[in-house]
């Protein structure tokens, strides 16, 4: 695949997109080529990875841990889903070059044109950049060579126009904040692209998985940020044209031309970081995309529990007996609360009548103390009138 230069026909930013889609397109064929042609890498790792995938699975068998039926399945559509990527390229085209290359566009154009339709713009994003971009290099121009102004107008007489270069400024970073993140992704697409089958490769085992899934997130990331890249340019071009409009009226050293371009930088400026700040968000929400369950399905485990819901290995045995325990406890209150009440009253009954203690006996040492003491007391005192009758 040739890549020309890009014709001066179609402009600066429309041939620069055009000239990193060849290029990207032309790093994953050769990328995807090299790998998996007779002798590549790929190639040559692709037996030997079916062959020790094979090898484990007839080692679990002869193990006693024989996979589930679905395990099989899952297991063979894994294997057959790995080879026709890394073997055919017209099926590695059609499911992932042609989903990662324009995806992003075919998803951004129905809300792209959807927001230009309420907005009242016609025409493409891309050609209203292309305009956006010369009509600020053709007013930093016009800036730069009109007259000093007269006395009564901005400045000082003998001073340049402060807006040339805020203008010059502000077209610079239009195309950095919005072309060159555009054509970044799609160069970071094809370095995927062509790692694509080494990639696939590393979903057979659980070692090597983290690979595959950090693929694919990778993929994830510049597709969504693609999508939101080309959004943002278009509500960037909209901004811009009533001021790029305004610019074009104003006279070069009037204060509304300076004016004007100040508006336009500080429009451009706020885009950039919005446009940061979707590139990042981009990674968070690809970052979400968690291998966990994914690599359950991929094992053929999909009905094992958790691994957060398994008791932790160094859990205390008296702490874990203890679990245990709490529902027996509950499960016997349970049934004793469900029992008969009189059943339960008969049995109170038996019990206290078994525990009530019987007519206590004095034993004999209780009986001698009591004598004693008894004989130890004083007789007791009698009045005089008691002696005289009993005298």
């Amino acid at each position: 695949m040739a890549c020309r230069a890009p014709s001066a026909d179609l402009g600066l930013v429309r041939g620069l997109l055009d000239n990193a889609d060849c290029h990207s397109q032309a790093l994953a064929a050769a990328g995807y080529g090299a790998l998996t042609e007779p002798g590549g890498l790929a190639a040559g790792l692709l037996g030997a990875v079916l062959a020790l995938y094979v090898a484990f699975q007839g080692w679990r068998l002869m193990a006693g841990d024989p996979p589930r039926l679905g395990a099989w399945t899952i297991s063979l559509v894994k294997i057959g889903f790995v080879l026709a990527l890394t073997s055919q390229w017209p099926v590695y085209q059609r499911l992932v070059h042609d989903l990662l290359i324009s995806g992003p566009a075919e998803i951004a154009a129905p809300v792209e044109a959807g927001y230009r339709e309420a907005v009242g713009l016609r025409g493409d994003t891309l050609a209203d950049l292309q305009r956006a971009h010369t009509r600020l290099m053709a007013s930093a121009s016009a800036a730069v060579q009109a007259p000093p102004p007269p006395p009564g107008r901005l400045g000082p007489p003998g001073a340049e126009n402060p807006a040339g270069d805020t203008l010059k400024m502000a077209a610079f970073l239009l195309l950095l904040s919005t072309l060159g993140p555009l054509v970044a992704s799609r160069l970071l697409v094809a370095v995927v692209l062509a790692a694509g089958p080494l990639a696939l490769l590393a979903a057979f085992f659980d070692r090597t998985r983290g690979v595959f899934f950090g693929w694919l997130q990778a993929g994830l990331w510049l597709t969504l940020a693609q999508v939101a890249l080309v959004l943002l340019t278009a509500m960037e071009t909209s901004l811009l044209s009533p001021h790029l409009r305004r610019l074009g009226e104003a006279h070069p050293g009037s204060a509304a031309s300076v004016e004007s371009a100040n508006a336009l930088l500080l429009v451009v400026s706020i885009f950039g970081l919005v446009g940061l700040g979707a590139i990042f968000g981009a990674a968070l929400v690809a970052r979400g995309l968690r291998p966990a369950s994914i690599a359950a399905i991929l094992r053929g485990r999909g009905s094992e529990p958790a691994a957060e819901l398994r008791p932790a290995p160094n859990q205390a045995p008296a702490a874990a007996a203890e679990s245990r325990a709490e529902p027996r406890s509950s499960d016997a209150g349970s049934r004793r609360e469900t029992r008969a009440p009189a059943q339960l009253h008969g049995r109170r009954d038996a019990r206290t009548q078994a525990l009530a203690p019987g007519p206590v006996k004095p034993s004999a040492f209780v009986g001698a103390f009591a004598e004693a003491q008894a004989a130890r007391r004083p007789p007791p005192r009698r009045s005089n009138a008691a002696m005289r009758r009993e005298g």
